[in-house]
């Protein structure tokens, strides 16, 4: 199977993984000028030159170099210099995503709230139990009543999380209208 090169810079980025595209403008030949690639955000600036490929550039970045890009979002930049005269080609934004082999638990604070308090729920524990005393030491817990408030405010929000998510990934979310109009 034959792995297909983008023509453009990918709009996500996974960190770990191999960057490869190309980028071909017929004014700026590869040939007589130096391609370059600026992917910044406030803390963070990653730079890469590119290749001769035929007329266009070449851009590869190794997963070595990858894997010690930070996620988040990021605009990016590519410019042509020769002769000491410098050309923004393109620009744009692109989201780096954690390397998912060396990052820890990827799930949101409300989702792993959620989580506890549904393993706390799930192993049902009682209110009669809500507090106890062994050997002048006691224990509290918080009544199921509440944990039942807790598990309710987290799960809103996990569905708000899910439904931001799928926005940004361009599906459909469950709020919208559709309309038909006839002439009749």
């Amino acid at each position: 199977m034959a792995i297909t090169i983008p023509s453009h810079i990918p709009k996500i980025i996974t960190a770990g993984d191999t960057l490869k595209f190309t980028f071909t403008n017929s004014d700026y030949p590869a040939s007589t000028w130096t391609g370059t690639c600026t992917i910044i955000n406030s803390t963070d600036r990653y730079t890469f030159t590119a290749t001769n490929d035929s007329d266009g550039f070449a851009f590869v970045v190794s997963s070595t170099s990858t894997g010690e890009w930070t996620a988040g979002d990021y605009s990016y930049v590519i410019k042509a210099t020769a002769s000491g005269e410098t050309y923004t080609l393109e620009s744009g934004s692109v989201t780096i995503l954690a390397d998912y082999l060396i990052a820890s638990d990827k799930r949101s604070h409300y989702r792993k709230m959620l989580d506890a308090i549904r393993s706390v729920l799930e192993g049902g524990a009682t209110d009669d139990v809500a507090s106890y005393s062994i050997g002048g030491r006691s224990l509290s817990t918080i009544p199921r009543s509440e944990l039942i408030k807790h598990e309710a405010y987290y799960s809103a929000k996990v569905v708000q999380e899910e439904k931001a998510e799928k926005n940004k990934r361009g599906e459909s979310s469950s709020r919208n209208i559709l309309v038909r109009f006839s002439n009749q």
